[in-house]
């Protein structure tokens, strides 16, 4: 990593870190949810709903963040919701059945996405064009380490307790400390403006229809892998030592691809990013098919 890059990092190492601490919880929190669905009998529909009500969140945040961020600051947002997503951690611990569990991840996506705009905006304003990909790139592997950590905590106690969902409680909390005691002044725009979806496709097609079909895949496979794997009778560990490779994975190329996009056309590092994911899933897909037919 260049000097320069170096010198970034430091500076935003309380955001880093706080994000980092936000992301185990979240991926602790997801995975027992997941695991829990199968341990009440919810069906794969009802878990798809409820896991979907995270995403929801997430799209009602996007829009409502930026407005919050410019009337109150970044610091105030991200306190705000932080603790906005230890609270629903703990309603989910309480009231477990469907309908509150939806509305739980419902209000942990918004409490999330207001987090990752105030990360996100935060980042890009002491980025430059020569490192801003190197910038998000290190950012990104913040927040995918946390979720692989999160997920290998589901090994210290039993999904079917209470004792997951105060942890996840207790980590969201402890996400707040490094930025509420930053000196750094967090960065002050003039104003915040929204763009439509339509007018982002306008400005990058590729880049539009790319995330698109980026959060298609994410969503469907983080939010049911561990569905997955408890019904093909995982153990835990096995479980998480599933979603650790899985996540983890994908944090190995993080700096990689964004050096790549500093330095080259970004349309063709998507591509070829792309075009990558997709051999390794067909050769996922046949390693799976000849599995279960020797099982069969």
């Amino acid at each position: 990593m260049p000097i320069t890059m170096q010198k970034e990092v430091k500076k935003s190492w309380a955001l880093f870190l706080g994000i980092g601490t936000m992301m185990i919880a979240h991926g602790l929190q997801m995975q027992v949810m997941g695991i829990r669905s199968v341990t009440e009998n919810f069906n794969v529909i009802t878990t798809g709903i409820f896991m979907s009500g995270y995403f929801m969140g997430y799209f009602v945040g996007s829009h409502t963040t930026p407005k919050l961020v410019q009337k109150v600051g970044h610091i105030r947002v991200f306190a705000a919701f932080a603790s906005l997503a230890s609270l629903s951690a703990l309603l989910a611990a309480v009231y477990v059945n469907p309908v509150m569990w939806t509305f739980s991840r419902f209000v942990t996506g918004i409490s999330l996405v207001s987090c990752y705009v105030v990360a996100e905006s935060w980042l890009n304003d002491r980025a430059t064009n020569k490192n801003r990909g190197q910038l998000l790139s290190t950012y990104m592997i913040i927040l995918y380490s946390g979720l692989a950590i999160g997920m290998l905590l589901l090994n210290l106690s039993d999904p079917r307790s209470y004792d997951p969902f105060i942890l996840v409680s207790v980590l969201l909390s402890l996400a707040l400390v490094p930025i509420l005691l930053v000196k750094r002044v967090a960065p002050k725009f003039k104003k915040i403006e929204t763009i439509s979806i339509i007018e982002l496709y306008k400005i990058s097609p590729l880049g539009a229809v790319s995330s698109f079909c980026t959060g298609i895949i994410h969503a469907a496979f983080f939010s049911l892998i561990s569905v997955y794997a408890t019904l093909a009778n995982f153990t835990i560990f096995e479980t998480s030592i599933l979603l650790f490779i899985a996540t983890i994975s994908g944090v190995i190329t993080q700096y990689p691809i964004g050096f790549f996009s500093d330095n080259y056309d970004r349309r063709r590092v998507i591509v070829a990013t792309t075009i990558g994911s997709a051999l390794f899933a067909l050769l996922a897909l046949t390693i799976a098919g000849s599995s279960l037919a020797k099982m069969y």
